[in-house]
């Protein structure tokens, strides 16, 4: 019998090939793996030329087999900003504005980070996350050094690749509130219960 054991994994990549040379603003979402059944998180990366005071960013994605949970915006580099979120899954959108009373200078960073479940039932494929309506452009507000002004920035899709997973059961355990419980011992059974569990495992929330 083997003693090797494989661990599945996930990595999420970010593409930085189709960024534009020089000073320009982008935007630009993750790409990242996931299974069926699986959580998944999509960072957000940004790139802001001067001065910063005001973002505003919408997105959506056409499928029903993606329901967008929540939106982490407290590691990112507007994190003192005020942020007003919007998340429609019934329509398969999300909108994110930051503004601030102060401004963040010129750099590049984490903007946020949307938090996926993918169904159980999603068959394999690549799911964009893009701007929304295709047409719906991001803005800043941005100071140069004269007058504040707003610009478009550069938009760079994201997407989650749902891959097959036949050799591993991907999951969380849940109490009766439906709140994932953390270090839950799992077992595995072919016969439940007469033959025994063939693995067990800990969950993490």
């Amino acid at each position: 019998e083997s003693r090797y054991r494989y661990i599945p994994f996930i990595l999420n990549l970010v593409d930085t090939s189709g960024f534009p040379a020089g000073d320009d603003d982008t935007v630009t979402v993750s790409n990242a793996n996931a299974i069926a059944g699986a959580r998944v998180d999509l960072p957000i990366f940004f790139k802001n030329q001067c001065d910063l005071s005001e973002a505003s960013l919408m997105l959506s994605w056409a499928t029903e087999y993606l329901t967008l949970d929540s939106v982490t915006t407290s590691t990112g580099r507007l994190v003192d900003f005020d942020w007003t979120i919007y998340i429609a899954n019934d329509s398969n959108f999300v909108s994110l504005y930051a503004s601030g009373e102060g401004t963040i200078p010129s750099g590049y960073g984490e903007f946020a980070v949307l938090h996926y479940t993918v169904a159980a039932d999603a068959p394999e494929g690549d799911y964009e996350i893009s701007i929304y309506g295709g047409f719906a452009s991001p803005w800043f507000v941005i100071n140069c050094g004269n007058d504040d002004h707003e610009v478009e920035p550069w938009f760079f899709s994201g997407f989650i690749m749902v891959e097959a997973a036949p050799t591993f059961t991907c999951g969380y355990v849940v109490d009766p509130e439906g709140d994932p419980i953390d270090g839950a011992t799992v077992e595995f059974w072919s016969a439940f219960p007469t033959a025994g569990p063939e693995a067990a495992t800990a969950s993490a929330a």
